[in-house]
């Protein structure tokens, strides 16, 4: 049975069977930008390689891949690759605070800061009590450790080979 999985922005998520975890995993991805913050991730690889290179043609059709590849879907496409990196009450309490104002601004904060790399873009206001509260239910650390997580080169590799698995699969294929 399919269940819809939520994000913000009223983004939905397919998702097989009854596994809550993969929910709220799903939803963190979604809430997280988690596309979007991997282009810009392989868009600045890309300004770093000669544009002649094999690997920058590679890195270009991963962008454009990227690109056409909503956040609801890459989340779905690469939560296999990400299911060990937080607990589902963990990936609840982030998301619940990425649906927030604040979250949000965050988030914000961060694919600006990946879209000028070397700029010092000021750090936004954040809700005191939201953010005191997010900091003492382990929503902060477990952000943090999150995004280590997803940064790490051996993950964004199992993230490309999903995303690659999923351009080009064939018309009909169930996964």
């Amino acid at each position: 049975m399919a269940m819809l999985v939520m994000g913000h922005a009223g983004n939905a998520v397919a998702q097989e069977g009854a596994s809550s975890g993969n929910r709220q995993l799903q939803r963190l991805l979604i809430d997280y930008h988690i596309a979007q913050i991997m282009q810009l991730g392989v868009q600045r690889g890309i300004a770093q390689l000669p544009p002649s290179s094999a690997q920058n043609a590679v890195l270009l059709q991963m962008s454009r891949q990227l690109g056409m590849t909503s956040d609801a879907t890459f989340a779905e496409i690469v939560t296999p690759s990400l299911r060990d990196c937080i607990s589902e009450d963990r990936a609840r309490v982030v998301a619940d605070f990425l649906e927030t104002g604040s979250g949000q601004a965050l988030i914000a904060w961060v694919i600006q800061s990946f879209q000028h790399p070397g700029q010092a873009i000021p750090r936004p206001d954040l809700d005191r009590n939201l953010a005191q509260s997010f900091e003492a239910s382990g929503g902060s650390a477990a952000l943090k450790q999150f995004s280590v997580c997803v940064n790490d080169p051996a993950r964004q590799q199992q993230m490309a080979v999903a995303l690659v698995h999923y351009a080009t699969r064939q018309p009909g294929d169930a996964n």
